[in-house]
């Protein structure tokens, strides 16, 4: 039996593998894929209408937005970030390109390409295009720009910042330009411009700008390294910037302002910022000539330093420079006039005493030490008290900035009994004592004395050192200490010679007691306006501590941890 059925077996091969695949694949359902095509019908022209409205009636979610949802949407967008004030200082790194200002990367030209339905409410809404930063050299952007102000229309604010960027001379001139003529070609719609050339060479842009096509012009700020012009082509541009018929606020960087230009336009001026090497008698005469201005900031006021004559009558010894003609200083009242800020390197006695402001709200002076008179050094806080006091009482100021450190105590306190200032919100110093502070501390005025308490003061700020950190080693510091010397320079050891360091660690430890006094008197002053109901904050500028009933009482622990 078994043999039967091996012999069965071996007669009865299997098929291979390969057959099986076979033969499922033919037993495999057809595919509709595998079928052959059929052949196309014939569109009609009823069929491809049929298909396109079909197709019409949808939109994508990003389409479906209302043009007037979506334009609030972008106005927004572009708001959130401040625009970039024609006097406002621009710094940090700043890359070539075209923005709406310098906070934001995006630019409506971006939007614009995201589809078809945001390109034509972007492209239709001039206040999206109303604000360009040209940011310089831009060799293939000329067609750009001119896109974005035909789109603005009108009132477009432009700022053109030209960077050297190892550029060559040939591609800067051709890149500046055609960035001008594009702006020039659109000069009727211009409101603001400010330029701001950071080259050392741009003498060629002088050819192309003409003030007076800028019908709507009514804010212009220009600056430049002061090498980088003669002072003839920057006399003659300077010139010119006041043919605009519409001019109202005029701000310029690194200029000598010559007294021979054209001030005949300065008369519908209402806002001057003036940075550079400005006299005494040129401040006199812009004040004389503008009757509508409202706001003036004037950096760099000196006397000028007669030319020494080549044959003297008298010798050297004998040679004086003549006085300032007080004749053009004559007692002057200017009714418009708001705020004003003005640095001196020279003695401010002069201008003090002869001004007189009864619309004054805000003042900040600065005292630079090369100006300092060391024959008469209560002049300039005594002249400073009798412009203050010309001020109304019914507006009195609410922003007031000493940054003269020649003030003394005594006199600063004198200051703040005046009742011109019962209005003040800001407070800005150079230096504090104890006693300054405790001056505006309400519960330490007594009931009988009828001088400030200060109930509307939000802020005091004491900034403690010069900016240009131009003090000498015996420049007199308020006279709040005996050795006037070294409360000034913390280095003292360093820089002077023959030091006495005994009395270096004596003025040393004087100024740490004098600090520790401070402190106790700005917590005091805190908690007592908290008491009152009033907010108050206190920077200590030099200390880097800035002090609110927030954190009076972690000054109070560190005082104690001193």
């Amino acid at each position: 039996m078994r043999l039967r059925a091996s012999s069965v077996l071996s007669c009865h091969v299997l098929p291979p593998i390969h057959t099986y695949a076979d033969i499922i694949e033919a037993t495999r359902p057809p595919s509709p894929l595998n079928l052959p095509h059929r052949p196309p019908k014939s569109r009609t022209l009823v069929s491809v209408q049929q298909y396109l409205h079909a197709s019409s009636t949808y939109q994508h979610p990003i389409t479906k937005i209302p043009s007037e949802i979506l334009y609030e949407i972008f106005l927004l967008y572009f708001t959130t970030s401040p625009a970039l004030y024609i006097d406002e200082v621009t710094s940090g790194p700043l890359k070539p390109g075209l923005y709406t200002n310098l906070d934001q990367q995006l630019n409506p030209f971006t939007l614009s390409h995201v589809c078809a339905a945001w390109r034509a409410v972007i492209a239709n809404s001039s206040k999206l295009w109303s604000q360009l930063v040209i940011v310089g050299p831009l060799l293939h952007q000329w067609y750009a720009i001119s896109t974005w102000l035909t789109r603005a229309r009108e009132d477009t604010d432009i700022t053109l910042i030209q960077l050297d960027l190892r550029s060559s001379q040939q591609e800067l001139e051709e890149a500046t330009d055609k960035a001008l003529c594009a702006i020039l070609h659109h000069s009727l719609c211009i409101r603001r411009l400010r330029l701001e050339f950071r080259c050392s060479e741009w003498q060629w842009a002088l050819a192309l700008f003409d003030p007076r096509r800028f019908d709507c012009l009514k804010e212009f700020h220009v600056e430049f390294p002061p090498w980088s012009l003669p002072r003839t082509d920057r006399d003659r541009f300077w010139a010119n910037i006041f043919q605009g018929p519409k001019l109202q606020r005029v701000s310029w960087k690194s200029t000598d302002l010559c007294p021979t230009f054209h001030l005949t336009r300065w008369q519908y001026l209402t806002s001057v910022n003036i940075s550079g090497r400005i006299t005494q008698k040129n401040l006199w005469t812009i004040l004389r000539i503008t009757p509508r201005l409202v706001r003036l900031r004037v950096q760099g006021i000196y006397v000028p330093t007669p030319i020494p004559d080549p044959n003297p009558i008298l010798p050297p010894a004998f040679s004086i420079p003549p006085p300032p003609n007080l004749t053009d200083f004559r007692p002057f009242v200017h009714t418009s006039l708001r705020h004003l800020d003005v640095e001196f390197k020279c003695s401010p006695a002069l201008i003090y005493q002869n001004l007189r402001l009864p619309c004054l709200t805000s003042l900040k002076v600065t005292q630079n030490s090369t100006g300092y008179d060391l024959e008469h050094p209560r002049l300039p806080m005594s002249s400073l008290i009798a412009l203050i006091f010309s001020t109304s009482l019914h507006c009195g100021l609410t922003h007031l900035t000493i940054r003269d450190p020649t003030a003394s105590e005594a006199r600063l306190c004198a200051l703040l009994s005046m009742k011109e200032l019962s209005n003040l919100e800001y407070l800005g110093l150079e230096y504090v004592s104890p006693r300054i502070i405790d001056r505006l501390n309400p519960t330490l005025v007594k009931p009988d004395e009828n001088i400030n308490t200060f109930p509307n003061l939000l802020k005091l700020e004491v900034f403690g050192h010069y900016e240009n950190g131009d003090l000498d080693l015996t420049f007199p510091f308020g006279g709040t200490l005996t050795n006037n010397t070294v409360h000034n320079l913390p280095n003292f050891a360093a820089t002077a010679v023959n030091v006495d360091y005994d009395e270096v660690e004596r003025a040393r430890k004087e100024r740490e007691i004098l600090k520790g006094r401070v402190y106790q008197a700005v917590r005091k002053l805190i908690r007592n306006k908290m008491s009152y109901g009033e907010e108050m904050v206190v920077c200590l500028w030099p200390c880097g501590i800035v002090v609110d009933e927030e954190n009076v009482s972690e000054l109070g622990r560190n005082m104690l941890l001193r």
